[in-house]
């Protein structure tokens, strides 16, 4: 299993996404979970920390659907 980029998590499949860099103009090629392809082509932020990509992940899910995923313990 390999790492996603974005966001650390290990996984089997990875998708490529290429980043801009706009400072030198140019581009590179990062491997990115499923989750992260998906929130980068809706207008994700690139530089968005990884522990603020999880902490909103299980927010998420627990609002989308609190039987299978328990309420985090930090979340109010």
């Amino acid at each position: 299993m390999t790492k996603c980029t974005r966001c650390w998590i290990s996984t089997k499949t990875l998708f490529k996404h290429t980043v801009r860099n706009e400072e030198d103009d140019t581009e590179e090629v990062k491997q990115v979970c499923w989750n992260c392809d998906f929130d980068l082509i809706n207008g994700g932020d690139w530089e968005e920390d990884a522990g603020e990509i999880l902490v909103r992940r299980a927010e998420e899910d627990y609002e989308y659907d609190p039987i299978y995923f328990p309420k985090p313990s930090w979340y109010k």
